[in-house]
């Protein structure tokens, strides 16, 4: 039986985050356009200044700004306020379904769908928990950690449908929670229109940012958290050494430069071949499309298996090879299977000096157009949004 009744979408973060725009609407868009027109959806992002006034932000699509409050036991009190608030707002709105983005959403989606009755899914299920102490954020005796990890196990329990980045998210759950039950598999998807591979670079870009015959690396992102950040800087030395002067890396980040130039400095790197700048979404391909290869280098800590990097479906779209950790998702094994770059697993100076070489001479083997082609296929299989809408059609209809 299909899902009926208007619906909320709970997450944890502000309207214009980077997860908000490119992990969430893209895919509430999806819904849209799957359920009746009569059908309702209503946003919900967590803001440090809420516009008080629900706001439509496109056809059928409404934004409900609420006031931020960080995740634990300090806040219960304000959002057991507005929980209640918001269980009004479900039977005003005549809400037939709660369907939350990642599990902190979720853990506040789950006690309001116990209040209201209503139908509750979880989208982007991951083990949110586990990450934050993985990554140091968190400690294994703090009440964040000890709250969220109850609650991913209630949501785990009570949702009506999990909607889960890899395959593998059902074995932790079974094993986690003692869980069993059927689970949907969507990764991020990309916009594949939106990040199309060119074969001639933009030769104005590349005068603008002086850039001209060089050998472009890309990192689009941030440094610290679930990222690595000293281990980057230290591959970026082997890479000079093996490219020599022809390379440059260029970061999409918003990392402020002073921390930049600092690491040059630690790591006698040349400041001028390492390029930073922020560029709005809607210009990041742009940017992409002018690289020759790119990183994710994200944290090989057990939790990250579960998770699904967009910047490496947004780079396979763009045609370029990654070098990526181990055991990310299921991306380092797509890569390793299809040829799509490089598998960065030794952390060593011998071993990152390794896939330097290795890197300098995956460049080398192929013409730069059909691996390209080739590479943009990946994201075409992998990271197509006709994955979200066959999931979406089935909870939906």
């Amino acid at each position: 039986m299909k899902s009926k009744g208007n619906i909320l979408v709970f997450t944890y973060w502000p309207m214009n985050d980077a997860l908000i725009q490119t992990y969430t609407l893209p895919y509430v868009n999806i819904i849209r356009n799957i359920i009746n027109k009569e059908r309702k959806i209503y946003i919900i992002t967590l803001e440090k200044n809420p516009n008080k006034e629900l706001t439509e932000i496109s056809p059928g699509i409404f934004n409900l700004q609420l006031p931020y409050r960080p995740l634990g036991f300090s806040a219960a009190t304000g959002w057991l306020i507005q929980l209640f608030r918001l269980a009004r707002f479900v039977r005003k709105k005549d809400i037939g379904i709660i369907h939350a983005w990642c599990t902190p959403a979720g853990s506040i989606a789950y006690f309001l769908s116990v209040i209201t009755g209503k139908e509750l899914i979880i989208d982007s299920y991951e083990p949110h928990a586990e990450a934050m102490v993985e990554n140091g954020s968190w400690k294994r005796n703090s009440a964040g950690f000890r709250f969220l990890l109850r609650m991913e196990k209630k949501m785990t329990h009570s949702a009506k449908h999990l909607i889960a980045c890899t395959e593998e998210m059902k074995l932790y759950a079974e094993r986690k929670f003692n869980w069993s039950g059927s689970l949907h598999v969507k990764p991020a998807c990309v916009d594949l229109n939106k990040f199309f591979p060119v074969n001639l670079k933009d030769e104005r870009l590349l005068e603008e940012l002086n850039l001209k015959g060089k050998t472009i690396g890309l990192y689009a992102g941030k440094f610290g958290g679930i990222y690595l950040e000293e281990d980057v800087y230290r591959f970026f030395r082997e890479l000079f050494k093996e490219f020599g002067t022809d390379l440059v890396f260029l970061l999409l980040t918003n990392e402020k430069r002073e921390k930049i130039d600092e690491w040059c400095s630690r790591f006698a790197l040349p400041p001028d071949r390492i390029r930073s700048l922020f560029v709005p979404h809607n210009e990041v391909s742009r940017y992409m499309q002018l690289a020759d290869f790119a990183i994710t280098p994200v944290k090989p800590i057990p939790s990250k298996r579960f998770c699904s990097p967009i910047k490496d479906g947004e780079y396979w779209a763009c045609g370029l090879p990654v070098v990526i950790t181990k055991e990310i998702s299921d991306d380092s094994g797509i890569i390793v299977e299809e040829n799509a770059g490089i598998l960065m697993d030794d952390f060593t100076d011998s071993g990152l000096r390794r896939t330097a070489r290795s890197l300098k001479h995956y460049l080398l083997s192929e013409d730069e157009s059909d691996r390209k082609n080739r590479i943009r296929a990946i994201a075409e299989k992998y990271r197509n949004y006709d994955i979200a809408l066959k999931v979406y059609r089935e909870i939906y209809g």
